[in-house]
């Protein structure tokens, strides 16, 4: 197979192979293309499936082939990329479907650090229920003590306003410039257009406090992919979240928030918001 390098107008053709029912967040090609400067992604389309292949710290890995036809065949044709071959974000069926045609060939590993965290979206727009009374308590609080507006982000808002300030808040906090994050952060305003993202931001006369942007991964599914706040003004992370489903998603029924990396700080706040299922994801390494 002859793999090339991924470029931003792949979307179209990722989204015509992607699957119309999966809840992982690797279904995104902006998920997977925005960290494009760690995983070093190239692809391949052939015999009616794409194949997707990173390249991390000089050694290959390989999503499942994405596509609709003989599936058993494709998956041949990925066998005879490398004798040692790994395979990255497997997913339960996938996993399932190793297993079944190909008995003992393969170490399976559960990546807890990459399981994406999905939510029922009616709970993050009213926080009810006792586990997220401490979440409701702070939005009441942003909502009595501060002159707020909720918008939809434009693209020239996006660029001109979002992007210089979401890579301030970003160094801000690591106390130093983070290249692979400032390159993500760059790639989704560079393209934001192009992406079809959906943004929402919270103002305080006039300047953005917080900051959230998606996409539909699913009919039933909305992705987000970044959610920054200022951290001094209390209640502004669950309110733009809550602001940003009402008026963005409320047609939904799942939110995936994605992974928390293995850092134990994300990890809390992501179990804060009380998910419902962690899609799980497995490292799969031929023997």
């Amino acid at each position: 197979m002859i793999f090339r390098k991924l470029v931003p107008k792949d979307k179209e053709l990722f989204d015509k192979y992607k699957s119309k029912d999966s809840r992982y967040s690797e279904n995104s090609f902006v998920t997977l293309y925005i960290w494009d400067k760690y995983y070093n992604l190239h692809l391949c389309e052939e015999d009616g499936f794409l194949f997707i292949r990173f390249t991390i710290e000089g050694k290959n890995q390989y999503l499942f082939p994405m596509g609709e036809g003989e599936l058993k065949a494709a998956f041949e044709k990925l066998l005879k990329e490398e004798d040692k071959i790994n395979l990255r974000f497997v997913t339960d069926w996938q996993k399932a479907f190793i297993e079944e045609n190909y008995p003992d060939m393969f170490a399976f590993t559960l990546r807890e650090d990459l399981c994406d965290y999905v939510y029922e979206t009616e709970r993050l727009m009213t926080f009810s229920g006792k586990k997220l009374h401490g979440k409701k308590n702070h939005v009441n609080f942003f909502e009595k003590n501060y002159a707020y507006a909720y918008e939809r982000v434009t693209k020239e808002v996006a660029v001109n306003e979002c992007k210089p300030l979401l890579l301030r808040w970003v160094d801000e906090k690591t106390k130093n410039l983070n290249p692979i994050e400032h390159d993500a952060m760059e790639k989704v305003f560079d393209n934001y257009g192009a992406f079809n993202l959906v943004g929402g931001v919270i103002r305080i006369e006039g300047e953005i406090v917080a900051m959230t942007f998606g996409e539909r991964l699913t009919e039933d599914t909305v992705l987000v992919q970044i959610e920054k706040a200022r951290e001094d003004i209390r209640g502004a992370y669950p309110m733009i979240c809550k602001l940003y489903l009402e008026n963005e998603w409320s047609d939904t029924t799942f939110v995936n928030r994605e992974e928390d990396m293995g850092i134990e700080g994300l990890r809390k706040a992501k179990e804060s918001y009380g998910p419902i299922f962690k899609t799980l994801k497995y490292q799969a390494k031929r023997i």
